[in-house]
């Protein structure tokens, strides 16, 4: 069996996977890559690794240790947590809000 060209050692996808309905272009595919580095999910987080470990330990970030102590978040609910982040970061202006307009004679 010869190994999928698409796919890296390191368990992300290629852009190609992006036509089958497969996760995007250099996320981690979850049926491969079932758990995530505290360094991976502040990256797809957009915040520090310490911020990460003190959401689990809040209980915002779902996760499980290793029997090194270390945490591991399972893939897919990151992801989609990340996903829904991703669209309320940008809300809409109030209707008939004025347009936010800054001088530029300062």
């Amino acid at each position: 069996m010869h190994p999928d060209p698409s796919m890296s050692t390191d368990g992300l996808r290629h852009a190609s996977s992006q036509a089958h309905g497969l996760p995007r272009a250099g996320l981690p595919d979850p049926r491969l890559k079932p758990y995530l580095l505290t360094s991976e999910v502040a990256e797809l987080l957009h915040a520090a690794p310490k911020t990460v470990g003190n959401w689990a330990k809040q209980g915002k970030l779902p996760y499980l240790r290793t029997l090194g102590g270390h945490r591991r978040y399972p893939t897919g609910p990151i992801l989609r947590m990340a996903a829904a982040l991703s669209t309320t970061l940008r809300p809409e202006a109030p209707r008939g809000a004025a347009p936010d307009v800054r001088r530029s004679d300062r």
